[in-house]
């Protein structure tokens, strides 16, 4: 096996962390307490295909598992605000977000909300200083949120990731 694979015991035997949710639900908590926020909302249409037809509800929410979703939308009176957290920002965030924000207003579920502006913000817990140009440029906002907890988390990650992957000779 090459050096820096996992093999399937050393896969299994990983702890799955949701770093990312509990990123989010804490930021909620303190920074949107007294805002309606829903998390894990399915975003956009169904699908071309199925958005001339007509379903039965039923049919229609399990057809719904085709869509996309943010992380969480934040319903503010005056507008939407789409979220999406990541420990780490990349820079495909961006697109993400953007695209989110463009299919939003077809989302059937909030279709009282189409005529609100929506806008954008990534919540991570590291800043990248040309990456937060890049968000900034793209007319989204770019939130540090930094519990504690997040130092250690991050030092697991860093330390995966210090091990050097060579191929043997």
């Amino acid at each position: 096996m090459l050096s820096g694979m996992t093999d399937a015991k050393s896969a299994r035997n990983r702890r799955y962390t949701p770093a990312e949710t509990r990123l989010l639900a804490e930021w909620i908590a303190e920074r949107r307490p007294n805002v309606e926020v829903r998390t894990h909302v399915f975003v956009g249409p169904i699908g071309a295909d199925y958005g001339k037809m007509e379903y039965d509800p039923t049919t229609y929410a399990m057809l719904g598992v085709r869509r996309r979703w943010a992380d969480a939308i934040v319903l503010y009176p005056d507008r939407t605000e789409i979220v999406e957290a990541k420990i780490v920002p990349d820079v495909t965030v961006i697109a993400q977000l953007s695209l989110y924000m463009q299919i939003f207003p077809a989302t059937d579920e909030y279709r009282d909300r189409r005529a609100l502006p929506v806008t954008g913000r990534i919540v991570s817990a590291v800043s990248d200083p040309a990456l937060v140009r890049l968000i900034q440029q793209a007319g989204l906002t770019a939130e540090v949120y930094h519990p504690a907890w997040t130092d250690d988390y991050l030092a697991t990650m860093n330390a995966r990731h210090a091990q050097v992957r060579r191929i043997p000779a």
